[in-house]
């Protein structure tokens, strides 16, 4: 009964995928192999995200994945058994697997909020290099992800694009660099740039580097209701998350 629940449900996410492919007509890029997937992936993306907009997965090496966000107090119960000792290769995540290649990805931490439930909100992912021309930019709903070119070694102040930036929930500096990336942010740009929940996900890791300028206003640090997250309001009602791996905060 199981397997034919599995099946079925397969079948109707790819019959659903293949229709969302006939409706967008986009340009398709697999990438496949035993090794590199993920910094090939992160290197077509840094390639094209100045000149195309684009949709990518993360972390999907499985057609049977599944990610569950928990409280503390909750229990998770299954049928058949499950392999709970094995090696997580997503931080913060205990990984359960299966005899058939199925994947659970378990966690304590807060799912990111801002994600919309409607699915006619698209999420979206809009790139920024340093040598080309950031134009006027509105994702709309959905969470959307500012994303600074993993190849650039970036400085960059908000204040330079925050007026033409509408609607994102997070911006990434994520990247293999040893250089790392500088973000320059006060109060207003989040005001300027977030949707109306005035909250900004910073991503980033120990090689990066956040100045909170306070010349529009200023900023505590708070309490963090984030795993994984630094919380950081302003005194015009933004907040502001930084994630813990960016050690290098300038206050």
């Amino acid at each position: 009964m199981k397997q034919k629940i599995s099946w079925l449900f397969l079948t109707y996410i790819k019959w659903a995928a293949k229709l969302q492919l006939l409706k967008n007509q986009p340009t398709v890029i697999g990438i496949t192999g035993s090794a590199g997937k993920t910094s090939t992936q992160h290197a077509v993306v840094a390639t094209l995200l100045p000149e195309f907009r684009l949709k990518y997965t993360y972390n999907a090496n499985s057609e049977h994945t599944l990610v569950i966000y928990k409280d503390a107090n909750d229990t998770i119960g299954t049928h058949g058994t499950f392999n709970q000792n094995v090696p997580s290769d997503r931080e913060g995540f205990t990984l359960w697997t299966d005899s058939k290649g199925g994947k659970i990805y378990i966690t304590d931490q807060k799912s990111p909020v801002n994600r919309s439930n409607d699915p006619s909100d698209d999420d979206n992912t809009v790139g920024y290099s340093k040598d080309v021309e950031f134009t006027q930019t509105d994702t709309g709903a959905g969470y959307d992800t500012l994303m600074l070119n993993p190849n650039d070694t970036i400085d960059l102040n908000l204040d330079n694009i925050s007026s033409i930036t509408k609607n994102i929930e997070e911006i990434t500096m994520e990247d293999s660099s040893t250089t790392g990336d500088k973000l320059t942010i006060d109060v207003q740009d989040i005001l300027d740039m977030t949707d109306d929940n005035n909250q900004l996900f910073i991503k980033g890791d120990n090689n990066d580097m956040v100045e909170l300028d306070d010349s529009e206003g200023s900023w505590s640090k708070a309490d963090s209701d984030q795993s994984g997250y630094d919380m950081y309001t302003g005194s015009n009602g933004t907040t502001l998350y930084i994630d813990t791996d960016i050690d290098n905060v300038v206050l």
